[in-house]
């Protein structure tokens, strides 16, 4: 149904969702899957922020605002229960974990997290540092956002874990009868995992609420684990697998897809994993073609053209097959088989120009019906088991200067950075998914979110850098580099990024402290407000 009228429903199979969710919204549950399901459509259109949006953009929203029982696969977050875990037997024997920030209130009586991050910035000034008011703000937050099903680390200290606990259907509660620490959650605790850790958690001398990485669980719960390396290229995970389904979707009823955002957010590495997991056992054989477009490319490369003959004294053209005319014919033969083409960097060409007659037929409507090649006089057809994704960065360009008819045919995935996947790490005394974070505010600030700064710049194989060795190198040789594009060598708004110990402004010049691992990650946690000390409840 959604396939046929991507407007009228939503893409929701199960009949049980649908019954959580129209509950959820209290709404009328009679009837088949159909109507209940066109009600919580009618019901999410009522919403003026959400009028126009794509009914498959609900999926994520929905999901994660109020997962059905059974479809949430849980996350792991640290709680600390007050100053050196003092009130963890109060939170044993109540069935709960709490933390402070009492002067706040009741979290649920905030419509939105911008509501609360501005009443939580009059309550609490953190000696007007607002980098740890904003971090400290969204650490109470997530108290909201802890689901039922997930599970809760308590620890004392960076060293120590004082139980695991699954939170309960309540979750949080404000509770006004206590005489401190009146945020709670509410959870089923388990203490044989209590345990000390082999090696501390630096971070957690300075944060009360973190979510747990997914590469981190083992290592922390595990007294007796010894991490081996992660494998390359990484296999499917369980949330990789949702991801999938939700494209496959758009794919779908698209044809094609392109992923944009920033650079550094995974958009090639995202094609390359959705592409090995449509293709499954075909991976291996000649169903993946790579190429990446650039100024240069042309409707000669893609489609066909006039080319030099090699092995000739004297010129000599010949005509060529382009690639896409190559995959085409090669897909009708060996159809129903998916033959996927990654195009990389798919902006920095003209794509009108570059597609020509196959702009039309590469709709999904259109597939299968063949155009006449003006240069050979050939039959041309794009048929329905060509997939074809590419990436985009918007650091280049918007995907609103995007050509119409591009925009038209092809779906589009955004992908942004994501900063829980450096959480827990720590270079020196920097955490580095709340520098990155910063450091993305500033620029958002400033020029716009589709300039900011992928997490992958600090990753390795997929697992956070540790070295302070490290960080200097990819701050020298990729961050500074971005940011001085970003600032188009404005040494003052480079300095607002960097801050004035790596930045002389006055002289337009970066100063020697920047070749100095050590003094490079001291001097931006401290420009950022981020250096190790005790700012948890």
């Amino acid at each position: 149904m959604f396939l046929y009228f991507p407007d009228h429903v939503l893409p929701i199979y199960s009949y049980d969702h649908l019954v959580h969710f129209a509950t959820e919204f209290g709404l009328d549950t009679s009837g088949d899957a159909i109507d209940i399901n066109r009600r919580i459509l009618r019901h999410l259109r009522g919403k003026p922020q959400l009028a126009e949006r794509d009914a498959l953009e609900f999926i994520g929203l929905l999901y994660s605002w109020s997962p059905p029982p059974g479809s949430h696969t849980p996350k792991y977050w640290k709680i600390a229960p007050g100053e050196k875990g003092r009130l963890w037997e109060e939170c044993l024997a109540g069935g709960y974990i709490c933390v402070g920030w009492d002067e706040i209130g009741d979290l649920s009586v905030f419509d939105t997290e911008d509501d609360f991050t501005a009443a939580f910035g009059v309550a609490y000034e953190y000696k007007g540092n607002k980098s740890a008011v904003s971090r400290k703000a969204k650490e109470l937050w997530r108290m909201v956002e802890i689901s039922e099903g997930d599970k809760i680390v308590a620890n004392r200290g960076t060293s120590e874990i004082l139980g695991v606990g699954t939170v309960t259907a309540t979750g949080y509660q404000w509770r006004p009868e206590r005489a401190e620490y009146k945020h709670t959650i509410n959870v089923d605790w388990d203490t044989s995992l209590a345990h000390k850790l082999s090696e501390p958690v630096k971070l957690w001398a300075t944060t009360t609420i973190a979510k747990i990485p997914s590469t981190k669980i083992d290592q922390i719960l595990d007294p007796d684990h010894h991490p081996e390396p992660p494998p390359f290229p990484p296999e499917i995970t369980p949330e990789d697998e949702r991801r999938y389904a939700a494209w496959k979707k758009v794919l779908d009823r698209k044809g094609q897809l392109i992923f944009y955002g920033p650079p550094g957010t995974g958009k090639t590495r995202a094609a390359k994993g959705f592409a090995s997991w449509l293709l499954g056992a075909n991976t291996s054989d000649n169903h993946l073609t790579e190429i990446t477009f650039h100024a240069s490319y042309a409707y000669e490369d893609f489609i066909e053209g006039f080319r030099p003959k090699s092995g000739e004294t004297e010129l000599k053209l010949e005509l060529r097959d382009g690639v896409m005319k190559r995959i085409a014919q090669e897909a009708t033969k060996h159809a129903p088989d998916p033959h996927v083409i990654i195009i990389d960097e798919i902006n920095r060409a003209d794509v009108p120009r570059v597609f020509g007659e196959l702009m039309t037929v590469v709709e999904k409507s259109r597939r299968g019906q063949s155009v006449t090649l003006p240069t050979s006089g050939d039959r041309l057809a794009i048929p329905p088991n060509v997939i074809i994704l590419g990436t985009m960065n918007t650091a280049d360009q918007s995907i609103r200067s995007l050509d119409a008819a591009l925009r038209r045919r092809f779906g589009f995935i955004e992908l942004m950075p994501i900063t829980d996947l450096l959480s827990e790490t720590t270079i020196d005394d920097l955490p580095l998914d709340q520098f990155l974070a910063e450091l993305n505010r500033k620029i958002t600030h400033s020029v716009g979110r589709e300039r900011q700064i992928g997490h992958s710049y600090f990753l390795d194989h997929g697992t956070p850098i540790e070295s302070a060795q490290t960080f200097g190198e990819i701050v020298r040789t990729d961050i500074i580099p971005l940011l001085q594009e970003i600032a188009y060598d404005d040494y003052g708004q480079l300095r607002d990024y960097l801050g004035s110990a790596i930045v002389d402004a006055a002289n337009s010049r970066l100063t020697p402290l920047v070749n100095d691992d050590s003094r490079l990650v001291a001097a931006l946690a401290d420009h950022y407000g981020l250096k190790v000390q005790s700012t948890t409840e």
